[in-house]
């Protein structure tokens, strides 16, 4: 099934908050791939000896990282909270 999609019980649904929180979950999925991306990024980047903190490049993917982890986390709990709504009124 192509996760891009809304599932077809969510858009039949009367119930908005079914397709609202579909949308949610997808929004989720993208934003975690690009903080798993981020995290790769930073792993080639940064060899396990570790770079100076003067490397700009640490400094950039490091303040990249954070904020798309910290907006990850954000997300993770207003996601959790809606699924909650829902599945209290299924």
């Amino acid at each position: 099934m192509d996760r891009n999609l809304a599932s077809v019980r969510e858009v039949a649904s009367s119930d908005n908050s079914l397709l609202l929180t579909e949308l949610n979950l997808l929004e989720l999925r993208k934003q975690a791939a690009l903080a798993r991306a981020l995290l790769n990024e930073v792993e080639r980047v940064v060899p396990s000896t570790g770079l100076a903190k003067s490397d700009n490049r640490v400094r950039t993917y490091a303040t990249a990282t954070a904020e798309e982890l910290a907006q990850l986390g954000r997300r993770f709990l207003e996601v959790a909270a809606q699924m909650t709504q829902v599945k209290e009124r299924l």
